[in-house]
């Protein structure tokens, strides 16, 4: 019977290209007109923006679509920047910088974005998940408090910061006795 400690080496199947536990968010589908004006687009002229493609398991990072519709029409020559060495928090982080700037998202799909960035690294600060996603660092932080709440991470007394450094999670509050007794007032 295999212990917590074995260590079991598999290969992937080519039709598998990343581990199940890699965290992966789903970004919304893109409209059919989109779409079809990408597949009318790449048609004409072909594919100019390359694509990312990590250089060790083969997953393409960004361009999926792309990809799909210079498949179906046949093309072969696909420009491809090839990414390596990526954790696959890197590869996740990567994907989502790339993708959520270019998608026009409605407020409860940024929430559920920042949601996601927050269930992944709920030790980040408010205004790293904020740079990250795109967002208001207060949104960030009623999303935090939602999640929270419904026990969906926990609260934790530390967060790290941009700087990579780790801060209290909230100011110290003050009273008018503790501002008086140390300024000298």
């Amino acid at each position: 019977m295999p212990t917590a400690s074995t260590t079991r080496r598999i290969s992937i199947p080519p039709s598998r290209k990343k581990p199940r536990d890699e965290p992966v968010i789903e970004l919304p589908p893109l409209p059919s007109d989109l779409f079809n004006r990408l597949r009318d687009d790449i048609s004409l002229r072909g594919i100019q923006i390359p694509i990312l493609v990590d250089n060790t398991t083969g997953e393409v990072i960004d361009g999926k679509l792309r990809k799909q519709i210079a498949d179906e029409l046949g093309i072969r020559e696909i420009p491809t920047i090839y990414v390596g060495r990526l954790t696959p928090e890197e590869r996740a982080d990567l994907r989502l910088a790339v993708n959520l700037y270019r998608r026009h998202l409605t407020q409860a799909q940024m929430r559920e974005m920042i949601a996601w960035t927050l269930r992944e690294r709920p030790e980040a600060s408010n205004r790293c998940v904020a740079g990250q996603t795109g967002a208001n660092h207060r949104t960030v932080a009623g999303v935090r408090k939602q999640l929270v709440a419904g026990g969906e991470i926990l609260h934790l007394p530390n967060r790290t910061g941009l700087d990579g450094k780790t801060y209290p999670a909230a100011a110290k509050s003050f009273t008018r006795e503790k501002l008086t007794k140390d300024c000298g007032f």
